[in-house]
């Protein structure tokens, strides 16, 4: 299921996997493992594995797709969000389509 994604890439034939894991399978169950696995790695000490500053690359690097594990972290209390450049340029074009919609309703 790591690997499901509604637009992006995946394996093959993850739509069946997907609907199978739905009707067997209790997600909300799922979901609260992998959550506390992601915890726990994002908790750990950094000198018996990845270091904050991997974790938060790797979670960084995740959130550029659309991918299921993004989710579930953010479920784990690490942020899966989209860089802050996107989000600004996500609320400017926003606002430019706001005033263009106002500019053209006004004629």
């Amino acid at each position: 299921m790591l690997y499901f994604s509604e637009t992006g890439w995946t394996l093959p034939g993850m739509k069946e996997v997907n609907a199978a894991f739905e009707q067997e399978y209790d997600e909300a169950a799922y979901e609260r493992r992998i959550a506390a696995l992601a915890r726990a790695i994002e908790q750990r000490e950094s000198g018996d594995g990845l270091s904050e500053e991997e974790w938060a690359n790797a979670v960084e690097r995740l959130s550029r797709g659309d991918h299921y594990l993004s989710v579930l972290i953010g479920a784990g209390g690490q942020r899966a969000m989209a860089p802050l450049w996107v989000r600004v340029a996500a609320v400017v074009v926003l606002v430019l389509v706001y005033a263009l919609f106002r500019k053209l309703t006004r004629n």
